[in-house]
C-alpha cells in the first residue's frame, strides 16, 4: 500500500537537500500529487512467481522485484565469500552511503517505490542519493536504435582509445539538462582541452625531465612561485574530492582541467628550459613540483580517464597502482633518483567522423575467409575455383591465376564479399569475391593486420549487410588503399591527395584499407578492431574491387 508511506517518504525527500535539484523537485511533486496505490503482480506468464499460494497464474511486478535485486544480490554475494553477515555493512550501517546512478525516466522507482519497499521492511538503510542524468540526444535526434539513430560504444573503441571516449562522455554528462552527443563538438573538447591542455603539460613536463636528467629530480628549495604551485595541488585536491562526493562529476572534471592549465602557466613562468645550463638544482625543482602536479592530475582523473591515469603514475616511477593507492595517491611523496622510462604521449588529436557518412557501406557483409583448396578451373584457363571458410564452406570462382600460385593462395587469410549476388562463371556457381586493390599493374589481397578466425565480421564500425547486392552495386562504392601519414590528426595517403581518416593507434608508413567519402576515410577493420591491411604492396590510392 504505497500511499500509507507518503509522510515518511516526504519527509526522506525534504532531508535530502544534496540531491540534484531535478530529481529532490520530480520527487516532492509526485508526493504532494499524493501516491496512488499500486499492484505489485501482473497476469502474465513469464517472470518471478509470487512464493505465495493460490497466486500461481501472476507474476511479480518487474520494477518490485528488480530493485529488490540491489538487496538480495548483496545477500547472495556475502555467502558466496562465506561470510553470510557482511552485506549488513551496507544495508545496516548508518555511515554507508549508497549511491543509485540511473537515467531520470527511473527515478520514481528509486526515490519512492524502493525507500517504500526498505522502510515498510525496517532496520534498513534509504538510498543516500540517487544523481539521475537528463538524456543525452545525438546531434539533435533522440537515441534509438531501432531507428538507427545510435552511437555503438564497442565500434568506438576501435576507432579512439577508451579514455578519449571516457572524457568527452564525462565533460558532456546531462547531470542537470539535456546534452548533445556532437561528432564535431566531441572533435573540438578532445583536441583543444583533453590534448592541447592536459595531454600538452604531462608529456612537455615528463619529456622534459626525461630528457635531461632521465631520473626524477631531487627537490630542494622552494620560491613563492613553487610553494603556489604545491597550495593549488591541495586546494584542487579539496575541491574535486567534494565535487566527487556530491556527484557534481563535470564540475570536478572542470577542476582537474584548471589544475592542468595552471600546470601549463607554472611550466612556463618557471622556464626549465632556461636553467638548465645556469642553474641545474633550480631546474631539478621546478621538474619536481612539476612532476607533483602531474601526479595530482592522474590520481584526480583516475575515474575518468583510468587507463592514461595509470601510464602516468608508472612514468612517475610510483609503487603499486593508483587503484590500489587511492586518492592518498596525491600526498605521496615522489622518490627522487629512480630512473624514468621514456615517457609515452597519452592522446593525440583525433578526427570524429560521424558512422552516417559512412552508411552507404552498410549493404556489405565483408567476413575473415580462410583458403582451404585452389584448383584450376575446368572451363577457363585463366581462373581459380576455390573453398573458402567463412564460418561456413563456400565456393568462389576469382581471376587471381596471373597473380598467385595455387600454393602461395593456400595459405592466405582474407577479406570475402559475402553477401553479392552468386554469379555462375563458365559452368561454376561463385558464392563470394575476394577483395583486392589492383593499381599500376599490381593486384594485393586484404587481409587482417593479424590472424582472426574464419566468419569474423569486417564491419568498419558500422552495420552489416542483410541483403544481397549486384556486383553493379559494389561497383558504386569507393574502397581504397591508403598510406597513413605521420600527421595529426590521422590522415592517409589515397594517390596524391591527403584525407582525414579515421582509424586508433596506426603506423605511419602502413597501408591499409579504407572506406572513402568525399574528403573524409575510416580504416576497415574487424569486429573487434584488427585493422585491414595488403598482403604485399600496394600503391597508395588503388581501387579496390
Amino acid at each position: 500500500k504505497l500511499s500509507h508511506f507518503t509522510d515518511d517518504l516526504m519527509e526522506y525527500a525534504e532531508r535530502s537537500s544534496h540531491w540534484r535539484p531535478h530529481v529532490r523537485a520530480f520527487t516532492i511533486n509526485v508526493l504532494k500529487d499524493s501516491l496512488v496505490d499500486r499492484p505489485i503482480t501482473r497476469d502474465i506468464s513469464w517472470g518471478v512467481p509470487v512464493p505465495v499460494g493460490g497466486f500461481d497464474d501472476k507474476r511479480i511486478y518487474v520494477w518490485f522485484e528488480a530493485v529488490i535485486g540491489y538487496l538480495s544480490a548483496s545477500k547472495e554475494w556475502a555467502m558466496l565469500e562465506g561470510r553470510p553477515d557482511d552485506w549488513k555493512k551496507f544495508w545496516t550501517d548508518g555511515d554507508c552511503r549508497s549511491y543509485y546512478f540511473l537515467g531520470k525516466d527511473n527515478i520514481i522507482f528509486h526515490t519512492i517505490i524502493w525507500p517504500a519497499m526498505l522502510i515498510g521492511h525496517g532496520g534498513l538503510d534509504l538510498p543516500y542519493d540517487v544523481p539521475a542524468n537528463q538524456y543525452m540526444n545525438l546531434e539533435g535526434q533522440k537515441f534509438s536504435k531501432s531507428m538507427g539513430i545510435s552511437i555503438a560504444i564497442p565500434e568506438m573503441l576501435h576507432m579512439f582509445k577508451p579514455d578519449i571516449i571516457r572524457y568527452y562522455l564525462s565533460a558532456n554528462m546531462p547531470e542537470t539538462k539535456d546534452s548533445e552527443f556532437s561528432w564535431e563538438d566531441m572533435s573540438q573538447r578532445v583536441n583543444n582541452e583533453l590534448v592541447a591542455t592536459y595531454g600538452n603539460f604531462l608529456h612537455r613536463a615528463l619529456s622534459f625531465t626525461h630528457k635531461n636528467f632521465g631520473e626524477m629530480p631531487a627537490l630542494g628549495e622552494l620560491d613563492d612561485c613553487d610553494r603556489n604551485a604545491i597550495a593549488r595541488i591541495a586546494e584542487a585536491s579539496v575541491f574535486v574530492s567534494k565535487a566527487y562526493s556530491s556527484c557534481e562529476f563535470r564540475v570536478a572534471l572542470k577542476a582537474i582541467m584548471d589544475l592542468a592549465q595552471f600546470g601549463n602557466q607554472y611550466f612556463d613562468q618557471v622556464a626549465p628550459w632556461s636553467l638548465i645550463s645556469k642553474d641545474k638544482a633550480r631546474c631539478g625543482t621546478v621538474l619536481n613540483v612539476s612532476m607533483q602536479i602531474a601526479k595530482a592530475l592522474s590520481v584526480m582523473a583516475f575515474p575518468f580517464m583510468p587507463f592514461s591515469s595509470e601510464s602516468i603514475w608508472k612514468q612517475l616511477c610510483m609503487d603499486a597502482t593508483i587503484e590500489e593507492v587511492g586518492w592518498k595517491g596525491i600526498e605521496d611523496g615522489l622518490v627522487a633518483g629512480r630512473k624514468m622510462e621514456k615517457p609515452v604521449p597519452q592522446f593525440a588529436k583525433i578526427e570524429a567522423t560521424s558512422a552516417g557518412d559512412f552508411q552507404k557501406y552498410s549493404v556489405l557483409d565483408l567476413r575473415i575467409g580462410k583458403v582451404r583448396e585452389v584448383r584450376p578451373h575446368p572451363n577457363a584457363d585463366k581462373l581459380y575455383v576455390m573453398s573458402v571458410d567463412i564460418g561456413r564452406p563456400i565456393t568462389i570462382v576469382s581471376g587471381l591465376k596471373e597473380f598467385y600460385s595455387a600454393e602461395e593462395l593456400c595459405t592466405k587469410t582474407l577479406v570475402v564479399l559475402t553477401n553479392l549476388e552468386p554469379a555462375t562463371l563458365r559452368g561454376v556457381k561463385s558464392e563470394g569475391m575476394l577483395l583486392a586493390a589492383e593499381g599500376d599493374g599490381k593486384l594485393a589481397l586484404l587481409t587482417p593486420e593479424r590472424d582472426l578466425p574464419a566468419g569474423t565480421q569486417v564491419t568498419s564500425g558500422l552495420d552489416v549487410g542483410s541483403k544481397t547486392i549486384s556486383f553493379k552495386e559494389f561497383q558504386k562504392l569507393d574502397l581504397r588503399s591508403g598510406t597513413l601519414s605521420a600527421e595529426q590528426p590521422a590522415t592517409v595517403d589515397v594517390g596524391g591527395r591527403m584525407v582525414a581518416c579515421t582509424m586508433k593507434d596506426g603506423k605511419p608508413g602502413m597501408t591499409y584499407a579504407v572506406l572513402m567519402n568525399a574528403d573524409k576515410s575510416v580504416v576497415m577493420t574487424s569486429s573487434d578492431g584488427v585493422k585491414i591491411v595488403f598482403d604485399r604492396e600496394i600503391q597508395a590510392g588503388a581501387k579496390i574491387r
